[in-house]
Protein backbone atom coordinates (compact mmCIF):
# COMPACT_ATOMS: atom_id res chain seq x y z
CA UNK A 1 0.00 0.00 0.00
CA UNK A 2 1.49 3.52 -0.89
CA UNK A 3 1.78 5.89 1.72
CA UNK A 4 0.48 8.51 -0.11
CA UNK A 5 -2.71 6.44 -0.45
CA UNK A 6 -2.91 6.13 3.42
CA UNK A 7 -1.91 10.06 3.67
CA UNK A 8 -4.98 10.84 1.75
CA UNK A 9 -7.35 8.40 3.73
CA UNK A 10 -6.06 9.97 6.81
CA UNK A 11 -7.03 13.26 5.86
CA UNK A 12 -9.94 12.71 4.64
CA UNK A 13 -10.77 11.23 8.29
CA UNK A 14 -9.21 14.74 9.49
CA UNK A 15 -11.68 17.00 6.84
CA UNK A 16 -14.76 14.82 8.09
CA UNK A 17 -14.17 15.15 11.61
CA UNK A 18 -12.99 19.03 11.10
CA UNK A 19 -16.00 20.05 8.95
CA UNK A 20 -18.92 19.41 7.34
CA UNK A 21 -18.18 21.61 4.15
CA UNK A 22 -15.92 20.18 1.53
CA UNK A 23 -12.15 20.76 1.38
CA UNK A 24 -12.55 22.89 -1.78
CA UNK A 25 -14.51 25.28 0.26
CA UNK A 26 -12.44 26.09 3.00
CA UNK A 27 -10.52 29.07 3.68
CA UNK A 28 -7.61 30.16 5.42
CA UNK A 29 -9.63 30.38 8.87
CA UNK A 30 -10.79 26.91 8.47
CA UNK A 31 -7.18 25.65 8.20
CA UNK A 32 -5.94 27.95 11.38
CA UNK A 33 -8.74 26.48 12.90
CA UNK A 34 -8.05 22.85 12.44
CA UNK A 35 -4.39 23.70 13.39
CA UNK A 36 -5.76 24.80 16.65
CA UNK A 37 -8.08 21.71 17.14
CA UNK A 38 -5.24 19.36 16.46
CA UNK A 39 -2.72 21.36 18.55
CA UNK A 40 -5.30 21.33 21.53
CA UNK A 41 -6.08 17.67 21.13
CA UNK A 42 -2.57 15.96 20.44
CA UNK A 43 -0.23 19.02 21.68
CA UNK A 44 1.24 19.16 18.00
CA UNK A 45 0.93 22.33 16.22
CA UNK A 46 0.61 21.59 12.57
CA UNK A 47 0.98 24.65 10.90
CA UNK A 48 -1.58 26.13 8.59
CA UNK A 49 0.26 26.75 5.46
CA UNK A 50 1.73 22.25 5.87
CA UNK A 51 -2.45 21.89 6.38
CA UNK A 52 -2.79 23.95 2.74
CA UNK A 53 0.00 21.79 0.85
CA UNK A 54 -1.52 18.78 2.58
CA UNK A 55 -4.83 19.62 1.48
CA UNK A 56 -3.66 20.52 -1.76
CA UNK A 57 -4.69 24.42 -1.33
CA UNK A 58 -0.73 25.31 -1.52
CA UNK A 59 1.81 24.30 -4.03
CA UNK A 60 4.22 21.78 -2.10
CA UNK A 61 6.83 20.03 -4.22
CA UNK A 62 6.18 16.42 -5.92
CA UNK A 63 7.68 14.43 -3.77
CA UNK A 64 6.79 16.27 -0.67
CA UNK A 65 6.39 13.98 1.83
CA UNK A 66 4.93 15.17 5.66
CA UNK A 67 7.42 14.69 8.67
CA UNK A 68 6.85 11.84 10.93
CA UNK A 69 5.94 14.32 13.84
CA UNK A 70 2.51 15.89 11.63
CA UNK A 71 1.63 12.33 10.06
CA UNK A 72 1.30 11.51 14.37
CA UNK A 73 -0.31 14.65 14.88
CA UNK A 74 -2.85 13.69 12.21
CA UNK A 75 -3.63 10.34 13.12
CA UNK A 76 -3.78 11.06 16.84
CA UNK A 77 -6.52 13.76 15.68
CA UNK A 78 -8.60 10.71 14.19
CA UNK A 79 -8.57 8.83 17.48
CA UNK A 80 -4.87 6.64 16.54
CA UNK A 81 -2.30 6.34 19.04
CA UNK A 82 0.11 7.49 15.99
CA UNK A 83 1.00 6.73 12.20
CA UNK A 84 1.62 2.98 12.49
CA UNK A 85 -1.79 2.53 14.17
CA UNK A 86 -3.61 4.54 11.29
CA UNK A 87 -1.72 2.79 8.93
CA UNK A 88 -2.90 -0.57 10.40
CA UNK A 89 -5.99 0.24 10.47
CA UNK A 90 -6.25 1.17 7.12
CA UNK A 91 -4.52 -1.56 5.81
CA UNK A 92 -7.30 -3.86 7.52
CA UNK A 93 -10.03 -1.63 6.12
CA UNK A 94 -8.42 -2.22 2.55
CA UNK A 95 -8.63 -6.10 3.24
CA UNK A 96 -12.15 -5.63 4.62
CA UNK A 97 -13.66 -3.58 1.74
CA UNK A 98 -14.62 -1.18 4.41
CA UNK A 99 -14.49 2.39 2.56
CA UNK A 100 -13.76 5.76 4.50
CA UNK A 101 -16.62 7.35 1.53
CA UNK A 102 -18.96 5.12 4.07
CA UNK A 103 -18.48 7.87 6.66
CA UNK A 104 -19.00 11.43 4.53
CA UNK A 105 -22.56 11.37 5.68
CA UNK A 106 -21.50 11.86 9.47
CA UNK A 107 -19.44 13.59 11.71
CA UNK A 108 -16.70 11.66 12.14
CA UNK A 109 -15.89 10.52 15.93
CA UNK A 110 -13.23 7.61 16.11
CA UNK A 111 -15.14 6.21 19.20
CA UNK A 112 -18.64 6.17 18.00
CA UNK A 113 -17.25 3.91 15.27
CA UNK A 114 -15.62 1.79 17.46
CA UNK A 115 -11.96 3.03 16.58
CA UNK A 116 -10.22 3.10 19.94
CA UNK A 117 -6.54 4.07 20.11
CA UNK A 118 -4.54 1.29 18.90
CA UNK A 119 -1.66 0.36 20.49
CA UNK A 120 1.11 -0.65 18.21
CA UNK A 121 4.30 -1.82 18.89
CA UNK A 122 7.39 0.92 19.70
CA UNK A 123 9.74 0.27 17.12
CA UNK A 124 13.42 0.48 17.11
CA UNK A 125 13.70 2.58 14.55
CA UNK A 126 15.01 6.59 14.23
CA UNK A 127 13.09 9.48 13.25
CA UNK A 128 12.94 10.82 9.97
CA UNK A 129 14.85 14.13 11.77
CA UNK A 130 17.42 12.24 13.69
CA UNK A 131 19.16 11.51 10.50
CA UNK A 132 19.29 14.93 9.73
CA UNK A 133 20.85 15.92 13.06
CA UNK A 134 23.72 13.10 12.54
CA UNK A 135 24.21 14.49 9.37
CA UNK A 136 24.66 18.07 10.61
CA UNK A 137 26.89 17.26 13.81
CA UNK A 138 29.28 15.48 10.89
CA UNK A 139 29.23 17.92 9.08
CA UNK A 140 30.31 20.69 11.12
CA UNK A 141 33.16 18.55 12.83
CA UNK A 142 34.13 18.07 9.43
CA UNK A 143 34.40 21.95 9.03
CA UNK A 144 36.18 22.51 11.74
CA UNK A 145 38.58 20.43 10.94
CA UNK A 146 39.11 21.85 8.01
CA UNK A 147 39.23 25.44 10.37
CA UNK A 148 42.22 23.73 11.82
CA UNK A 149 43.75 22.31 8.86
CA UNK A 150 44.14 25.73 6.98
CA UNK A 151 44.81 27.69 9.59
CA UNK A 152 47.86 25.12 10.66
CA UNK A 153 48.74 25.22 6.81
CA UNK A 154 48.23 29.28 7.14
CA UNK A 155 50.72 29.85 9.79
CA UNK A 156 53.58 27.49 7.79
CA UNK A 157 53.08 29.58 4.76
CA UNK A 158 53.52 32.45 7.30
CA UNK A 159 56.46 31.07 8.58
CA UNK A 160 58.08 30.62 5.21
CA UNK A 161 57.44 34.02 3.77
CA UNK A 162 58.98 35.87 7.09
CA UNK A 163 62.36 33.76 6.75
CA UNK A 164 61.96 34.60 2.56
CA UNK A 165 61.83 37.97 3.20
CA UNK A 166 64.42 38.14 5.71
CA UNK A 167 66.09 36.49 3.06
CA UNK A 168 65.58 38.98 0.33
CA UNK A 169 66.33 41.55 2.75
CA UNK A 170 69.52 40.63 3.57
CA UNK A 171 70.55 39.88 0.17
CA UNK A 172 69.62 43.53 -0.46
CA UNK A 173 71.64 45.15 2.34
CA UNK A 174 74.56 42.54 0.80
CA UNK A 175 74.43 43.81 -2.58
CA UNK A 176 73.77 47.50 -1.55
CA UNK A 177 77.27 47.23 0.55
Amino acid sequence: MQEKEILQNCLEYVAIKASRSSVSDWTDGNFIELSEAIKEETGILIHRNTLKKLFGKMRAGEESRPQKETRNALAQYVGFKDWLGFTIHFENQQNNNVVVDELKNEVFDPKENGITQIDTPELAMRGDSTNNWIFGIIMLIIMILAVFYWKSKANKIGKDSTISTQVNVNYLKCKAA
